[in-house]
């Protein structure tokens, strides 16, 4: 069998700052068509070598920028375990009635990676005030903001304010989809699609949500959507899930519970 032999190039230092070396993978003696990424001395990945890192530093001064436009305020910043993927949340403070105990408020994320699993991206984000948690809207009939980071990756934070402009406008028309939540009563066709749904765990269904065997058996039919939403993305939000799980969960929900 031929040897092979895997070598690595001159580091290409641009991010030092952020602790983010690029390096070129050599094959067998010759320059191949990949790249290391490395941060804090740790190996993310091995990726194209036309792959575009945008540091996720850069990503949350950029977060920074729109909010200040538009007058947001900074909620939560998670990553993921190996700090490779951002999640940072921002919320507006005008807060919006959607029952007589109940407001939300309208926000978004800024989502980025540096290790080929996340593309720079913007998407809705609403709060709930009376069980703290947050819903990330990801689906794609909202407006968004999807940027892979490819060889023609460009990133112009001055654009971006007018592009979650739009994104936040999108998000107080959930909002009103959630009014129309609290009309409507939990049935037993949701039930059963919130039981069978593969990626949504289980133990975030609500007790009055029974299921024997993979399957409902009974619901609390005076129970609205809109108690039935919030008592699931609770779950979620407040769950010890890292952030990655949580979006697929809350895209799952919303495919079921449409808004």
């Amino acid at each position: 069998m031929e040897e092979l032999k895997i070598e690595f190039g001159t580091p290409d230092s641009t991010y030092i700052n952020y602790n983010i070396l690029q390096v070129p993978v050599i094959y067998n003696g010759e320059p191949s068509k990949y790249k290391a990424i490395i941060k804090n001395g740790n190996l993310l990945a091995i990726l194209g070598e036309n792959y575009t890192v945008l540091p996720n530093e850069e990503a949350m001064e950029a977060g920074e920028l729109v909010a200040k436009s538009l007058n947001a305020q900074h909620f939560k910043r998670y990553y993921s375990d190996n700090e490779a993927r951002l999640y940072d949340t921002y919320i507006l403070p005008k807060k919006y009635r959607i029952d007589p105990k109940d407001t939300v408020q309208a926000g978004f994320t800024i989502m980025n990676g540096i290790d080929g699993t996340l593309a720079f991206s913007v998407t809705g984000f609403t709060f709930r005030e009376m069980c703290s948690n947050g819903v990330m809207m990801g689906y794609k009939k909202l407006a968004r903001l999807y940027r892979k980071h490819t060889s023609g990756f460009k990133f112009d934070k001055t654009m971006l304010v007018s592009y979650v402009d739009r994104i936040v406008n999108d998000t107080l028309d959930v909002i009103e989809s959630y009014k129309k939540l609290t009309q409507i009563n939990l049935n037993m066709e949701i039930a059963q699609k919130l039981a069978k749904a593969r990626l949504l765990p289980k133990k975030a269904l609500p007790d009055y949500i029974e299921i024997e065997e993979g399957k409902v058996v009974s619901i609390d039919p005076e129970v609205t959507l809109w108690q039935t939403y919030n008592d699931i993305t609770e779950a979620i939000w407040h769950s010890a899930a890292n952030m990655d799980s949580k979006r697929v969960e809350f895209n799952v929900l919303h495919r079921i519970i449409q808004i």
